[in-house]
């Protein structure tokens, strides 16, 4: 639901939006432990810089 909601194609969810408690969707995700979201959530963030054969390299925005 997360990358329906951050890919939408009329108007996307705020990436960087904090809740009360001042944490991102990757925070809180990460602090309840949640595995499968927090890789979604990277995942969709990923900027791929290389490929070669069956590694992936992918840079973060911190």
């Amino acid at each position: 639901m997360y990358k329906y909601m951050v890919k939408h194609h009329k108007k996307c969810a705020d990436r960087g939006i904090r809740n009360h408690a001042n944490l991102t969707p990757l925070t809180l995700a990460s602090k309840l432990g949640r595995h499968k979201l927090f890789k979604d959530i990277l995942e969709i963030h990923c900027i791929v810089s290389m490929q070669s054969r069956n590694t992936l390299y992918c840079e973060y925005a911190v």
